[in-house]
């Protein structure tokens, strides 16, 4: 327990906190006070969807469900980080882990490069993308797969350096380097070599600018450790081999698509200010203003960033392509104070270790683990990797290895601590003063009484510790179980979503087990996944497709009204998400309610005051239903909306609506 106890557990306590109070429901008085602008966006989904004074309280998140899933992966990323502190002893549990990180590594970058090399654009060489993306291996993104490979890369630099951190003269490095070879060790150092080698090699051929300018930055930063753990000079080259294996690789494998893809920076050096990620930046930093001391809750930016999204595009995105901004609209001012003091104690304590610390195992691995931390430190700069549960995952572990090296003591000096009273060494390496029971300090290195005396316990001990077992395991086991099942829900509603989806593939006009199977589903959301509105928009355009195919006029009416009632509670479990009302809007016109559509087309527009899409999308809909006057109306917004801001992506699209819209008027 005394390893779990680390200043680490202040931020790692206070994001949790910040999650949870994000999570929980507020009084609406209280909220208002905290955080208005939650608040009025809950009253007017629930005012929209004639849910008026129905909820008692509001939570601060604008997506709850999002929110909850997002502390279920910061509990996981938490317990994962005082799990490796905790069982990290010894130099030995350091290179386990350590090695294990380097092997999935190479695996994966072996899986990446011959994916590549096979010219296959689909995960695992059957799943197609859904919403697209630069494929690398089991990564849907190169760029999380970048910063994966960049942690795993300096890990065994790490581990490369800790190993051969014991030299000190000519004289003693080669025998230790003869030594080495005859007991086998160096032929794991040259495969961990190989490995790191290999890994590097295909972070630079997933062609993640971001990822190959932060791993050169984070080379720099290894010789600036290496310097100030004052480690022996001859150490310096094992970070140029290690460069030189990964140069040679990218020459084997083919510089071409490198230096195509590099020479685009000089593009965005050019204008840095016109890139996407600037603006989606700066409409981030927007977004977690009007939110400053709780944010909107963490996990909600795919829901409330299209509020504040001045792109010219209707595309939908999961971050702004900036780490530190997305925790700053997501959790506010809090969030990104609790950040910035997680950096600074791990930095902190890492940095204390190369300076201080006299062990060369830890001063060598420190001073080439500290890569992993500046690769994902630099590459959240300009991508977000840490939404990868993959690299938030092993990015846990690693810190969690680096916090223990800079503590570990060596195995000589647990031992002269461990020696009992008046045994005493002699450092000359003579003999040394016997003890009152007439042992020498020669005998106490070659026997066991240098260990500590562990008194044997008595047989009535014994016998409380057999009664005390059971009930501890009880009392572990059953809170184990049950946070497994709180982890495991969020994959049960995946499950549910991918019934539903299969469901909507395969409608006929035999639909008589629609309703059947919507009310198991909506049973088993209510079960696994309560605040999902994904999960309920799904179903509700199932029950919308089998509506407009049935032939019976009740089960249609029947089935649209289902449809309806769904809408309107994903609508109020995630206010902020435009195709909600836009998908209400349409049932409305289905039922000849023209007032209510109007109310939510008008609530869709608002949600999305820069889109001009969801306009044009708008007259169509009320196009198909006869409705042309309401049409125009949308359709002017959007041609004005088009022209003010230069959007042309959506000309298309207009010119379509117009030309559907006068021929129905030319008649």
């Amino acid at each position: 327990a005394r390893r779990l106890v680390t200043p680490m557990l202040l931020p790692a306590g206070l994001a949790l906190l910040l999650l949870v109070a994000q999570y929980v429901e507020w009084p609406v008085g209280v909220l208002k006070l905290v955080s208005p602008g939650a608040a009025q966006f809950y009253e007017d989904a629930a005012a929209s969807s004639g849910a008026e004074g129905t909820t008692v309280g509001f939570s601060p998140s604008l997506y709850r469900h999002a929110t909850r899933e997002a502390l279920i992966r910061l509990s996981a990323y938490v317990a994962l980080f005082l799990a490796t502190c905790a069982y990290v002893r010894e130099r030995n549990h350091i290179s386990k882990i350590a090695g294990w990180i380097v092997a999935v590594g190479f695996a994966v970058s072996l899986f990446g490069i011959v994916q590549n090399l096979s010219g296959t654009r689909q995960l695992y060489g059957w799943r197609e993308l859904t919403y697209g993306g630069a494929l690398f291996g089991p990564f849907v993104s190169r760029n999380q797969f970048a910063s994966y490979a960049g942690i795993c890369l300096f890990v065994g630099l790490g581990l490369l350096l800790a190993h051969g951190a014991h030299a000190a003269g000519s004289v003693r490095r080669w025998k230790e380097g003869l030594q080495r070879v005859l007991s086998g060790r160096a032929h794991r150092d040259f495969l961990t070599a190989f490995a790191v080698g290999l890994i590097g090699a295909a972070l630079i051929w997933s062609l993640s600018r971001g990822g190959i300018l932060s791993v050169l930055l984070s080379f720099a930063g290894v010789f600036v450790a290496v310097r100030l753990a004052g480690l022996v000079r001859g150490r310096q080259m094992y970070v140029v081999a290690i460069g030189l294996v990964i140069v040679g690789w990218v020459t084997y494998l083919g510089w071409g698509p490198v230096v195509k893809r590099v020479s685009t920076l000089n593009e965005v050096a050019r204008d840095p200010l016109a890139t996407w990620r600037w603006t989606m930046c700066f409409d981030a930093c927007r977004m977690g203003l009007s939110f400053p001391l709780l944010g909107t809750g963490a996990g909600t930016f795919l829901s409330v960033y299209p509020f504040y999204r001045t792109l010219p595009t209707d595309a939908v995105t999961v971050s702004p392509h900036n780490e530190y901004v997305h925790v700053f609209a997501e959790t506010g001012f809090g969030g990104l104070a609790v950040l910035l003091l997680a950096m600074v104690l791990l930095y902190g304590r890492v940095i204390r270790g190369l300076l201080v610390r006299h062990y060369p195992f830890a001063r060598g691995f420190l001073a080439g683990g500290v890569g992993a931390l500046l690769m994902v430190t630099i590459h959240s700069l300009v991508d977000f990797p840490m939404r990868s549960p993959a690299v938030a995952a092993t990015m846990a572990v690693a810190a969690g290895l680096l916090y223990r090296a800079a503590t570990i003591e060596s195995d000589k000096k647990k031992m002269l601590v461990a020696a009992p009273a008046g045994i005493v060494r002699n450092p000359g390496g003579g003999a040394a003063a016997a003890d009152p029971a007439g042992l020498t300090g020669s005998e106490t290195r070659s026997g066991t009484q240098g260990r500590p005396s562990r008194r044997r316990p008595t047989g009535r001990a014994r016998r409380w510790q057999v009664r005390l077992a059971v009930p501890a395991l009880v009392v572990v086991a059953l809170p184990w179980a049950y946070l497994c099942n709180i982890a495991l829900k969020p994959l049960r509603g995946q499950l549910l979503g991918c019934t539903i989806g299969r469901a909507q593939r395969n409608l006929t006009p035999d639909t008589d087990n629609v309703p059947a199977f919507a009310d198991v589903s909506e049973e088993s959301i209510r079960r696994y996944s309560p605040g999902d509105a994904q999960l309920y928009a799904r179903l509700a355009d199932l029950c919308g497709e089998a509506a407009a195919q049935v032939q019976d006029p009740m089960k249609r009416l029947n089935l649209a009204d289902r449809a309806l009632e769904l809408r309107m509670t994903a609508a109020r479990l995630e206010p902020m998400n435009a195709d909600h009302p836009f998908g209400m809007a349409m049932a409305f016109l289905g039922f000849r309610r023209l007032d209510w559509a109007r109310l939510q087309a008008d609530r869709a527009c608002k949600l999305l005051p820069n889109d001009p899409w969801v306009r044009a999308y708008l007259a169509e809909g009320f196009m198909a239903y006869g409705q042309s006057e309401l049409a125009g109306h949308y359709l002017e917004k959007a041609e004005h909306l088009a022209a003010t801001r230069g959007i042309e992506e959506v000309q298309p699209l207009i010119a379509r609506v117009r030309g559907k819209l006068e021929g129905v008027a030319a008649p």
